[in-house]
């Protein structure tokens, strides 16, 4: 109606443009706000919380999101697309524009994937009794198995996502066989080698509880993304 009338009034303009930008922030909060008690009772070791499929499919949305919003996620496809003719050229520049759709999109595939194969795949909750604590960065999932190469863009041979929720739990979701499905406890061996590998896909940031805890992974950050390949050149 207000378009339809043809008048202009500033505040109005305001008001639309806020609601435009804010609509995808309010969805991924509604997301972060259904997660909230899966992650709370994750952190006390409660695993029962997700035999209720409604806080599992919760958790899994949320989950993927955490994977796909990213900068570092955003910045490592982007980087990998093909830019060899025009064609090619203006399908990256496209997603580039759009990203923020494709973000959302993407999470939610992943969410729904994960979701369906709750039943074949290993979730487990990691405990982290040792002296290191977890560490997180501002790419929170990482796909920790070891076939994930560091300096080749290749699929790997299987997927490990790594999700530290504090300093003394994560969740993983394995489709290996390194851990079984429920409570793990791990070592400190186990702690230092995630760590640094959280550190090495975060592209500028690492989260600790103290200074002491994230001093010795700093030179590990971003070092995937040094190593990697650029691909944006044009042939």
């Amino acid at each position: 109606m207000y378009r339809k009338s043809g008048k202009l009034n500033q505040e109005a303009e305001l008001h639309f443009h806020a609601l435009n930008c804010s609509l995808l922030e309010n969805l991924h909060a509604e997301h972060e706000k259904l997660a909230r008690p899966v992650l709370e009772a994750l952190a006390e070791e409660n695993l029962g919380v997700l035999q209720d499929d409604s806080h599992m499919m919760n958790f899994m949305a949320f989950f993927g999101h955490q994977i796909s919003r990213t900068k570092p996620f955003r910045d490592g496809v982007i980087q990998v697309l093909s830019r060899s003719n025009a064609l090619e050229i203006q399908v990256a520049l496209a997603m580039e524009h759009v990203w923020w759709f494709l973000s959302y999109m993407f999470g939610m595939n992943l969410g729904r994937n994960l979701f369906l194969d709750r039943r074949s795949a290993r979730h487990a909750l990691l405990i982290n009794d040792t002296s290191v604590p977890f560490i997180t960065s501002d790419q929170p999932i990482v796909n920790v198995h070891p076939s994930v190469s560091m300096t080749d863009f290749t699929p790997p041979e299987h997927s490990d996502f790594y999700y530290p929720i504090s300093p003394r739990i994560a969740y993983i979701i394995c489709d290996s066989a390194r851990f079984t499905a429920g409570k793990n406890k791990i070592n400190e061996d186990a702690v230092i080698e995630f760590n640094s590998k959280v550190a090495a896909r975060a592209r500028v940031h690492i989260i600790g509880n103290t200074s002491e805890a994230i001093t010795p992974f700093q030179n590990f950050i971003a070092r995937s993304y040094q190593k990697a390949p650029d691909r944006r050149v044009v042939a």
